[in-house]
């Protein structure tokens, strides 16, 4: 028998074949790059009734379902695509009509990410950085994906996984991207990504993400002054939660037993937590009473990228923030840490200094790095 052992897993996470009409489910594709993942859990459900008439019947199968989840450690290259999944959209042209990535110098490409309106397949629309002749008549936005994960004794494949939740956790010990999916079904003994076929691939990340890379800054919304290095601020750890509210459909006369599309049952909620060593007497509190709006922005530098003169980089921004939850608990005779909580939400009006969105959507993400393809087709 063969045992299966952590350290010798890999994973794979490819976004399936684009299509010209929604679809659901896609098919299973083969990864082209595997990457090292933390933590892999499979949650699968079966409904069952017992059926009852004038006497007692037996038990019937009435729906399925497929999710799981996958925990990475953050890399400044080659989690491009899980971006894209998590947060949903990633404009072809930038607002100088640049298209993505784009080219900062050398083999330095920047990606930008923004939290999309839905997760499902979508037809591109108006004013989503496109001009005629970028994509094909009908071409559909794909955000999910085929995962695979070999776990020796076979290779389990969840098939058009979508991201239900997703957390990005940094602090001292490490940073990590969480993504809670939820897929059409599972596959535990794969015909298309095998064991011998991921063997094959080699790494698709490089260079870790560390947690005294970064920098975040925090001020009052402003339409005309961008945040500067008098805003950073000293935290000790920090949490971006965005939860898409994703409710898969009950199965269909083409899914059978199986869920049908899972779509949005609300809008997206997004937030940003984090913890302050230091408890400050008009800090969060004073905000949260007021209900004062707020951006922010969290960037981890990493090297430079061989000679570009462009250094590996990772940001996110928040337009548009409030206060939701303040804590300053006392622990014995110590420092009295501060953690706050705060609502991401869509800004009335773009703030200064920020990436220009496409969407005026709560969270973007920047990826400074090597990968010079674009992610949604």
């Amino acid at each position: 028998m063969v045992e299966g052992r952590g350290f010798e897993a890999r994973a794979a996470f490819q976004r399936e074949a684009l299509v010209f009409a929604p679809t659901w489910p896609g098919t299973a594709i083969a990864a082209t790059g595997v990457l090292p993942f933390a933590q892999h859990s499979v949650k699968a459900s079966v409904s069952r009734r017992t059926e009852y008439a004038t006497v007692p019947g037996g038990v019937s199968t009435t729906s399925k379902r497929a999710g799981g989840a996958l925990a990475v450690p953050a890399y400044y290259e080659g989690l491009e695509f899980l971006w894209l999944a998590c947060l949903g959209f990633q404009p072809y042209r930038i607002s100088n009509g640049t298209p993505q990535p784009e080219n900062l110098a050398g083999t330095a490409y920047q990606h930008h990410f923004e939290l999309d309106t839905a997760q499902a397949d979508r037809w591109w629309g108006c004013g989503e950085g496109l001009v005629p002749g970028d994509i094909d008549t009908g071409q559909i936005k794909v955000r999910r994906g085929t995962l695979a994960v070999d776990k020796q004794s076979a290779v389990w494949e969840h098939r058009s996984c979508l991201v239900q939740r997703m957390q990005f956790q940094a602090d001292p010990r490490a940073v990590t991207l969480n993504a809670e999916l939820v897929g059409y079904d599972e596959d535990l003994a794969s015909s298309i990504n095998t064991a011998a076929s991921l063997a094959l691939l080699s790494d698709q990340t490089t260079q870790v993400v560390r947690f005294h890379e970064s920098v975040f800054r925090l001020a009052t919304f402003s339409a005309s002054s961008g945040l500067v290095s008098g805003d950073a601020l000293a935290i000790s750890s920090t949490t971006l939660a965005v939860d898409h509210g994703l409710t898969p459909a009950v199965g269909t006369s083409l899914t059978g037993l199986f869920v049908g599309t899972p779509e949005r049952a609300g809008q997206a909620q997004a937030t940003l937590s984090l913890t302050a060593p230091r408890h400050s007497l008009t800090s969060a509190f004073t905000r949260l009473d007021a209900g004062t709006e707020l951006m922010a922005d969290l960037v981890f530098t990493g090297p430079q990228i061989g000679a570009t003169g462009v250094n590996y980089r990772l940001s996110l921004f928040f337009p548009s923030l409030r206060v939701t939850d303040a804590d300053a608990a006392i622990l014995r005779a110590g420092l009295i840490p501060e953690r706050v909580t705060f609502l991401a939400a869509d800004p009335t009006i773009a703030p200064a200094g920020m990436p220009a969105t496409f969407k005026n959507r709560p969270v973007m993400a920047q990826v400074v790095s090597e990968q010079s393809s674009y992610q949604m087709f």
